[in-house]
């Protein structure tokens, strides 16, 4: 679960993978597929991030969770696997739910050589379908020459980093994370203080099965305080990639 949140943290917005069905096909042929994908994607300009399927092909629902997601577009997957080889469908929508590009066709096996290239098509489609519509506009400086000087407003770049509501997120969660641990390890060790605490006489304040109740209690409290800490350290190293990446 946490590997998971690091790669989703630290992957920028752009175009979504999502495996929408693999039948009669192995885990490790589904996803050697999708890195493949990930690879033309990337090559193509996209920046490319793994999301969670089960919209079975209905694109609004993909469309919703493009949006929700932040992407420009998500890549729905199926793969169906035979004696003949590999039957792979693409269908790329739109956060706006138009479908903007479609593909099916057959491979002999993942390591088909002929992959790379029909992936890295239906890619250059994708991004074409999802680059902005205003290209950059042409200024002719008026002159009394035939031939005018022409000048070119370059288009304005588009921030490709992680937005910066998950770097606030991260870092709130790694605060959070932090005040906890100090908690619980404060409550685990005024609980071993009373365990051994002894009375003006000098016995025990507690019995030897009371005694040893608080002491599994405070044991139990500051492995938490431990877990709790090294969470806040995990999520306080991809805060600092995190605004590292969006500032």
């Amino acid at each position: 679960m946490l590997s998971a949140l690091l790669i989703t943290a630290l992957a920028a917005s752009g175009a979504g993978v999502s495996l929408g069905g693999a039948v009669n096909v192995s885990a490790a042929d589904a996803e050697a597929v999708l890195v493949q994908l990930d690879a033309a994607l990337r090559t193509a300009g996209l920046e490319p991030r793994r999301v969670a399927g089960g919209c079975k092909g209905d694109r609004q629902c993909v469309a919703k969770q493009a949006s929700g997601e932040g992407l420009k577009a998500i890549v729905t997957v199926a793969i169906a696997g035979s004696k003949r080889g590999l039957a792979i469908d693409l269908e790329a929508v739109a956060a706006d739910g138009t479908s903007i590009a479609q593909l099916t066709d057959r491979f002999g096996a993942v390591s088909d050589a002929r992959m790379p290239d029909v992936f890295a098509e239906h890619a250059r489609k994708v991004l074409e379908a999802t680059r902005p519509s205003d290209t950059p506009a042409r200024v002719v400086e008026k002159a009394e020459t035939p031939a005018p000087p022409v000048r070119v407003v370059a288009a304005p770049v588009e921030r490709s980093g992680p937005p910066r509501w998950l770097f606030a997120a991260t870092a709130v969660v790694s605060v959070a994370a932090i005040a906890s641990a100090i908690a619980f390890g404060a409550q685990g060790f005024q609980l071993k203080g009373a365990a051994e605490g002894v009375g003006a006489d000098g016995r025990a304040l507690h019995s030897e099965v009371h005694s040893q109740r608080l002491v599994d209690d405070a044991n139990a409290r500051l492995t938490t305080s431990l877990a709790l800490g090294i969470t806040a350290g995990v999520f306080a190293v991809v805060a600092v990639a995190l605004g590292i990446a969006s500032f």
